[in-house]
């Protein structure tokens, strides 16, 4: 997603939330982005797939259904957004099973280091986690929750879950994170956001 100058991704995001317009923008960024797969997966190596950002109750929104109507589910990889006390868990894992029965690989977004999100990736089993930057920082620089944190990566490791570590800046945190082995990396260290034009 690429807005005017001004507020933050996150932000306009937040925004759009509080003025009662968060499924609205939610489900114009996944329909931007389902119109586009070929050119979003362009030059992608072993990928034909991208990740689409759904929070969780949007999942059971028929806008939803409509918008990715039509296109093949395993181009598509739902990363959910944020964690809900909303909805029953028993809910989602069957409404996840449904969007796996389609096709489409599962992803749990900007996973945090406290113990609950341990039970929880258990819970729903991804085929990916990515972690949140102030998960990679805890791995390096705060020794109380690097315990935790290092369970979490044993058990999705374990589970054969894909793990990407996200906000990846120093070389110390590149290196504790290929010794713990986790598959993938993004942050500042490899580039800066860049604009969709080729």
């Amino acid at each position: 997603s690429r807005f005017p100058l001004g507020l933050n991704t996150l932000q306009w995001f937040d925004e759009a939330q509080r003025l009662g317009l968060g499924a609205e923008l939610e489900l114009s960024a996944i329909a931007a982005t389902v119109d586009r797969l070929d050119e979003a997966t362009w030059g992608r190596i072993g990928w034909n797939f991208v990740g689409v950002n759904v929070s969780p109750g949007l999942l059971f929104d028929a806008r939803f259904s409509s918008v990715i109507a039509g296109y093949p589910g395993d181009r598509l990889m739902v990363e959910l957004t944020e964690e809900s006390t909303s909805i029953a868990y028993t809910s989602l894992r069957n409404r996840l099973e449904d969007l796996r029965d389609m096709g489409m690989r599962i992803a749990v977004n900007s996973v945090k280091c406290e113990p609950t999100n341990l039970v929880r990736l258990l819970d729903i089993a991804p085929e990916v986690v990515k972690l949140d930057v102030s998960f990679t920082a805890a791995l390096v620089r705060e020794p109380g929750r690097r315990a935790i944190a290092s369970e979490i990566l044993r058990e999705c490791i374990r589970g054969g879950v894909f793990v990407v570590a996200v906000g990846v800046e120093h070389d110390d945190e590149l290196a504790i994170l290929r010794k713990l082995g986790v598959d993938a990396v993004q942050g500042h260290l490899f580039g800066q956001p860049r604009s969709i034009e080729k």
